[in-house]
């Protein structure tokens, strides 16, 4: 029996025909587009066999992706053409997808089209828009939030694709706690920041165990993302930490959509504040009908008569009238003012009135504001104060560390950058009254604006509080020193100076200065003696004022002087000793070291000197605001 097997599978290879596979590409393109499935014939697909358009057949396939042009392997099977598999041995490299064939169906939860062989769960991890991920490829100490466009109040608002701040900095230090910062975007802004909540037993890890211990929000401000447990030794954070609290079903903040408020224990509203004394959180239901407004209010779920708010029936409805219980308020304009001093909220009342001869209260219909212009006592056109000093706004403080006589820094507690210009006149008091001029303005950040000023000769801050700030766009307000000598910054070198070879074409330094932030009018003047070797007709030197000790900082810079003489003999030598003078513009943005250089363009002198013990060197810088 075991030979007759043997006899006819070897006549079955004998006779049977050899299947022959043939390599084509997937679609054929038809009026310009790619076109590979074949209209009215599922699952047939069109394959150019040895990629030859002129040898297009339909190909059955279950088993490879359509994909345009896809190499695969085509077998003939009694009747029709079917796809064996892609045809693997034309690429060496075909990356990490597995091109199957399309079977979406299977994975879906799809009763009416025979779907659902083999369903694909979403978990809610999964659901992309704001999910909150590990960042990093190894994870790190914060949260990655994952993108998404979503509607605020009637606003569109984007937020996401990017990582938090490190959150472990709020680990707990006791080793048996842990504690949740809850995850929240801004829904205004889209700004990620974390809600601290309060510590726990370190063994309560459980999703249900732990939602007691996640902190409470704001759902008018902020969209909460995910809940991350930290312990003390937490460094990076994972999956495990990361708890996450999305909300994909919406709910009303308060009542219900099916028109009943929900709500029992109704009051009357009435005027007197006393009658909600610790009532509690309180809400309201208005109807309007023929008769006017009604409304009812309560804390708690109920519903029924008197009170049976499904209808608007019952016998504590109250007519919204100004003859009835409640006396109506009525607020043109929509929402009332938020009224501050300084940034500090005062207490609400039903009015705000201004009085005095420098407030002007106007209506600006277009921006939706009040403008209430204050002028601190009697105004010259313009608006500016006789006196010419406008009052500050905000808390003034000497910023500590940052001062670099003459030059001192002010922080003022709000944006002062449309206000205060470079070149404004300060004045203010610490321990007495003292004058500045405005160097720079920095950028408004972090709540301050950073205002570096110019002491001149005569005011230094000191470190104690700031009071009485004051500033003037004018050039002299009253009190203000005009005296050029107290705005201006200047070093007198006395020292005498010999200068060192080699002269020629190389600058060397023999005298320097530091100069503060400002706009300047820069000057120097000193003497210089040229003296040559012996046989030179002709010296000359150099004088440059530069930001480096060894080169020239711009020509407009430099001085030149010397002599020229026609001798007509070997045996001499020429010395010549000038003044030199130079004054230009400059602005200088950070305080700066600069250095007086000199040079001579000829070879062969015997010597470079300045005698300032004679006649000083003297630098100066005075301020251009003047």
């Amino acid at each position: 029996m075991t030979q007759l097997t043997s006899s006819l599978r070897n006549l079955k290879k004998q006779t049977e025909p050899k299947q022959i596979l043939i390599s084509g590409n997937l679609g054929v393109k038809l009026g310009g587009y790619e076109v590979i499935e074949v209209p009215g014939r599922s699952g047939f697909v069109y394959v150019r066999l040895l990629n030859n358009p002129s040898e297009l057949v339909q190909v059955y396939n279950g088993v490879v992706s359509p994909i345009y042009d896809l190499p695969v392997l085509v077998k003939y099977n009694k009747d029709r053409y079917e796809i064996q598999g892609r045809d693997v041995l034309r690429y060496q490299n075909w990356g990490a997808t597995p091109y199957l064939a399309i079977h979406g169906n299977q994975h879906s939860f799809d009763k009416a089209n025979a779907g659902g062989g083999d369903v694909v769960w979403i978990h809610q991890e999964q659901f992309y828009p704001l999910a909150p991920a590990p960042s990093g490829t190894y994870e790190s100490s914060g949260v990655y939030i994952a993108p998404y466009i979503y509607n605020w109040f009637g606003k569109w608002k984007s937020a996401g694709n990017l990582a938090t701040s490190n959150v472990t900095v709020a680990n707990p230090t006791d080793p048996s706690k842990a504690k949740f910062m809850l995850l929240t975007i801004d829904g205004e802004s889209g700004t990620p920041h974390f809600i601290t909540g309060s510590e726990f037993p370190v063994g309560i890890t459980s999703a249900t165990g732990s939602i007691s211990y996640l902190p409470v929000y704001d759902p008018m401000k902020d969209i909460p993302l995910a809940g991350i447990r930290l312990v003390s030794g937490t460094s990076t954070i994972g999956w495990d930490e990361i708890y996450d609290v999305r909300q994909f079903y919406g709910r009303e903040i308060t009542g219900s959509a099916g028109g009943d408020s929900g709500v029992d224990n109704f009051l009357d509203l009435t005027d007197t504040p006393n009658s909600y004394v610790n009532k509690g959180e309180q809400y309201v239901k208005v109807k309007a009908d023929v008769s006017g407004l009604e409304f009812v209010s309560g804390t708690s779920a109920g519903s029924g008569a008197p009170y049976n708010s499904s209808d608007f029936t019952g016998t504590l409805w109250v007519d919204l009238t100004d003859g009835g219980a409640t006396t109506l308020h009525s607020h043109s304009g929509g929402s009332a003012h938020v009224i501050q001093n300084e940034g500090t909220p005062l207490t609400a009342r039903a009015k705000l009135n201004f009085v005095g001869g420098g407030v002007n209260v106007t209506d600006d219909a277009g921006n939706d504001a009040t403008i209430v212009t204050i002028n601190t006592g009697s105004s010259s056109s313009g608006g500016i104060p006789t006196d010419g000093w406008i009052a500050g706004t905000g808390v003034w403080t000497n910023v500590t560390g940052s001062a670099d006589d003459p030059t001192f820094v002010i922080s003022v507690d709000n944006d002062q950058t449309d206000i205060i210009n470079v070149g404004w006149r300060i004045k203010l008091t610490d321990t007495t009254v003292k004058y500045f001029i405005v160097t720079a303005v920095g950028a408004f950040s972090g709540g301050k604006t950073p205002i570096t000023v110019y002491g001149g000769t005569d005011y230094n801050l000191v470190d104690v509080p700031l009071s009485s700030p004051y500033y003037s766009p004018v050039k002299a307000p009253f009190g203000f020193p005009l005296s050029v000598v107290k705005w201006t910054w200047k070093t007198i070198d006395v020292i005498d100076h010999a200068g060192s070879s080699p002269f020629s074409s190389t600058w060397t330094n023999f005298s320097t200065c530091s100069i503060p932030i400002g706009d300047w009018v820069i000057s120097y003047e000193c003497n210089v003696e040229v003296v040559s070797e012996d046989s030179m007709d002709e010296i000359s030197v150099l004088v440059t004022f530069s930001d480096a000790n060894n080169d020239e900082l711009s020509s407009e810079y430099t001085c030149i002087g010397g002599m020229r003489v026609l001798l007509g003999d070997a045996d001499h030598t020429l010395s010549i000793m000038q003044t030199v003078h130079r004054e230009f513009n400059l602005n200088i943005v950070t305080k700066t070291q600069y250095y007086l250089n000199w040079m001579t363009p000829l070879s062969g002198l015997a010597g470079i000197n300045s005698f300032s013990s004679l006649s000083s060197t003297v630098i100066q810088a005075k301020l251009s605001y003047l």
